[in-house]
Parts: structure tokens; C-alpha cells; sequence
């Protein structure tokens, strides 16, 4: 459900997505011939953003679902199973977005930030596990500021970054940037 609305967004197994404007009396399909939709999110301060991912896009909402917008992701999204997204929680930076996907050819991830709807990609870090905006903890840090989990680098040759674990060689740590 989208707040303060009747909306309402479905994501199923066979990864289609469906909304509703009537509170779920009726549904259409988003996006009939996009292919599979990977993730949905519906952003967590900003109650009529939505972003749905394809293999290769990222599809931006701004009004509930009802139109959407496709930019190119900067990779695929990350095969662990590690959260895809955060979100910027200020009020102006909405479209701010940090994504940890993943190369084609690596067996890690690579978190990127985006600060205009997906326009543009920075690379960020490798080997992460997981991301958030500073700003989430309100603490007095600089807008842009980034916590992340990091796997210590160098790592050993051919490793896949869901078979490594912790060690005093490789421990995973905090990292601000």
C-alpha cells in the first residue's frame, strides 16, 4: 500500500507487478512486456515513489505507480541475496539512492550511489554487504555520507564473495565514506 491512498502495488511469484487505485477491486499489470521484475520498493520517506528492477533497468515512479520512468542500472542487481537499496530520508534528496549490484563478470558486489533519479551512476565500494545513509542515524554528518559492511581488502584470487568469511586477515568492517 502506498500511505494515504487507495493504491496498492502487488509483486508476485512469477514476477509480474499489479496495481490498483481502488484498493484492490481492480488490477493492470506495470509493465505487460518489460520482463521480469526482480525487486519492487516503494521508497520510505516519500509515500508516491516507487522503483521497480529488470535485469538491466531501474523503472522510477513518482506518482504512486501510475507512470513510470526507465534508466539504465549500472549493473545487474547482486545475486547474495544482500539489500538491494537505501533510500535518502531528507526531504529534497528523495531521489538520492544507494545500490549494491553486481558485474556481469565479478562473483561480488559493487555499491553505487545515484543523486538524480537514476540519471547517473558513481561507483562507491566493492564487496559490500550492505549500505545505508548516514542521515538515517541523525547524527551531524555530511548529506552524502555512507555507512557500509566491507570485506577487507585485498582479497585471495578467485574468490566469490559468498564463500568468504571472516578472518584476522580479511575481517568484514564499518566503513564511513
Amino acid at each position: 500500500y502506498f500511505l494515504k491512498s487507495s493504491v496498492v502495488m502487488l509483486w508476485t511469484e512469477s514476477q509480474q507487478v499489479w496495481r490498483s487505485a481502488d484498493d484492490g477491486s481492480t488490477w493492470k499489470r506495470i509493465v505487460p512486456d518489460g520482463g521480469a521484475i526482480y525487486a519492487l520498493f516503494i521508497h520510505d520517506e516519500n509515500e508516491k515513489q516507487v522503483y521497480l528492477f529488470t535485469a538491466k533497468a531501474l523503472l522510477v515512479s513518482h506518482n504512486n505507480g501510475e507512470t513510470f520512468e526507465s534508466r539504465d542500472l549500472p549493473a545487474p542487481h547482486n545475486q547474495f541475496g544482500f539489500p538491494l537499496v537505501d533510500f535518502h530520508p531528507d526531504n529534497d534528496k528523495y531521489d538520492w539512492t544507494l545500490y549494491l549490484g553486481q558485474k556481469e563478470v565479478e562473483c561480488s558486489t559493487t555499491l553505487y550511489r545515484m543523486q538524480d533519479g537514476g540519471k547517473s551512476w558513481k561507483e562507491v565500494d566493492t564487496w559490500v554487504e550492505k549500505a545505508v545513509y548516514a542521515s538515517h542515524r541523525r547524527l551531524d554528518m555530511p548529506e552524502n555520507s555512507v555507512f557500509s559492511m566491507v570485506w577487507k581488502k585485498p582479497l585471495p584470487q578467485k574468490t566469490c564473495q559468498d564463500d568468504i568469511s571472516s578472518t584476522e586477515a580479511h575481517p568484514m568492517q564499518m566503513v564511513y565514506t
